[in-house]
């Protein structure tokens, strides 16, 4: 990616906002890590090729599509949220919690990969879920109030479903 398709970062007016995305390797195999700023709801892409990393927008919306139906979202909201996400801009990520939280999330995943026997032996689609089921403490723990949440409740909350 080069300098030039970088863009300073905008308020969007979107349902879930902006998602940052890193590259990190699990047992030397690339992986991506998409997590949304306002819920900290995360995808996973495990054994990524230069080809998904060229067409990322392409990778995005097919995993997190993925990533929602194995959550038990309904179809509706999975398309609300599919169309809200197909302008892709690059940018520097300022949000320090987010990317702590994705930081958080990688290592966790590379321990918990390393457990469960391996890159192909380990259950990616039960280690993928595990992370929107644990308790993220951002921020301080009494003036936060979404700290002590789960993403996938703080997702739903978005979305009016809970």
């Amino acid at each position: 990616m080069s300098q030039s398709e970088f863009v300073p970062v905008v308020d969007y007016s979107s349902i879930l906002g902006e998602w940052y995305a890193n590259l990190f390797k699990i047992a030397q195999h690339k992986c991506l890590i998409f997590t949304n700023k306002l819920t900290c709801f995360t995808v996973i892409c495990q054994g990524i090729k230069i080809d998904d990393i060229r067409n990322l927008p392409a990778t995005f919306m097919q995993e997190l599509e993925k990533t929602l139906r194995e959550e038990q979202i309904d179809e509706e909201n999975i398309q609300r949220i599919l169309s809200d996400c197909q302008e892709i801009r690059y940018s520097v990520p300022l949000d320090r919690v987010t990317t702590g939280i994705m930081v958080n999330h990688t290592l966790n995943l590379q321990y918990m990969v390393d457990y469960e026997g391996g890159f192909y032996r380990c259950k990616w689609g039960e280690l993928k879920q595990l992370l929107n089921h644990t308790p993220l403490l951002c921020g301080r723990p009494n003036s936060d109030p979404n700290s002590g949440k789960y993403a996938i409740d703080r997702l739903k909350e978005k979305l009016n479903i809970l």
